[in-house]
């Protein structure tokens, strides 16, 4: 099953001439989102009470830096270009089915598992897979447009599209975007900065990912301070999306970290580089693992009750 996605993303890695730093770059970002979904199970985030102040307050900090790996890794993709290839879909589709089947039989030995895992792709059950193979099927039409619209046409459509997902998000919580139109957004803001690059970005993109990272984490951590006290039901939603894929700071984070790691002069840590091939198999195999019904038991049973107050 690795080798399937070895020799996949082998073929796509050398077509699309990443540097080895970017590789690490998708290492490193699958490790961030592997940390989140764990987070969310280790920690009882959804009763804020249950912690002093500011334990939950770090929680959100720590948890809004790894939001950067969806971001990062799905603008890494966009970067690079997708293309529809159907031997490359079936693959990929094939892989996803295998481990679900894998997982599924080892749920049903120990304590249940959900039934979503052997449709990988209509489920939804792992949505970054789902959203990034509806991606590939609407690529070519997707590339198409935006190779046909000029500079300033595609500028427009990337304004219009970030103010209607990120800025929606604020002025219309939960009323707005889905997981799909993120990685939507996503893709065709990377084609534009790679297409036409922004100087500024690529200059200064350790100042803006040091400044947009750590705005973030103060507003996370000020955020997650105040969930614990009786305020209103819209107020908490708002401050939710701050600990988000939808917070506009973490995609900022995002590319200027890309742009920082690609412009690097020095290829280093080649051999974690190495890794990057397998990460979509890292991607399905720990959602699998969390719909395990011992495994996710094991988790909450062992999760960190010395942050809690008591």
């Amino acid at each position: 099953m690795f080798n399937i996605e070895h020799q996949l993303n082998n073929t796509m890695t050398k077509s699309k001439e990443r540097n080895s730093n970017v590789e690490t770059l998708r290492v490193l970002m699958m490790y961030l989102i592997v940390l989140l979904h764990f987070s969310a199970r280790v920690f009882d985030l959804g009763n804020p009470d249950k912690y002093s102040p500011f334990i939950f307050s770090a929680i959100q900090g720590i948890r809004c830096i790894c939001f950067l790996g969806v971001s990062t890794f799905a603008f890494i993709s966009g970067y690079y270009g997708i293309k529809w290839s159907l031997k490359k879909f079936l693959k990929y589709e094939i892989l996803a089915t295998i481990w679900g089947v894998v997982f599924y039989a080892m749920g049903m030995a120990y304590g249940g598992a959900n039934l979503k895992m052997l449709f990988p792709l209509s489920s939804g059950y792992h949505w970054y897979f789902s959203a990034y193979m509806i991606l590939m099927i609407l690529a070519p039409v997707l590339n198409k447009g935006m190779e046909s619209l000029s500079k300033e046409q595609l500028k427009t459509v990337c304004v219009f599209l970030v103010l209607i997902h990120y800025a929606g998000q604020f002025l219309f919580p939960g009323s707005i975007g889905s997981e799909f139109l993120i990685l939507v957004v996503i893709y065709v803001l990377a084609f534009y900065m790679r297409k036409y690059p922004v100087q500024y970005f690529e200059k200064h993109a350790l100042f803006i990912f040091c400044t947009s990272l750590l705005l973030n984490i103060a507003i996370a951590m000020a955020a997650g301070k105040y969930l614990d006290y009786t305020i209103e039901a819209w107020q908490a939603k708002l401050l939710s999306k701050f600990a988000t894929n939808n917070n506009p700071l973490v995609i900022i984070s995002s590319v200027s970290l890309f742009f920082y790691i690609k412009n690097l002069k020095t290829y280093r840590f080649r051999s974690i580089a190495r890794f990057a091939p397998y990460m979509f198999s890292v991607y399905i195999i720990h959602c699998c693992a969390l719909g395990i019904g011992k495994f996710e038991e094991l988790l909450y049973i062992n999760s960190f009750t010395f942050t809690t107050v008591p």
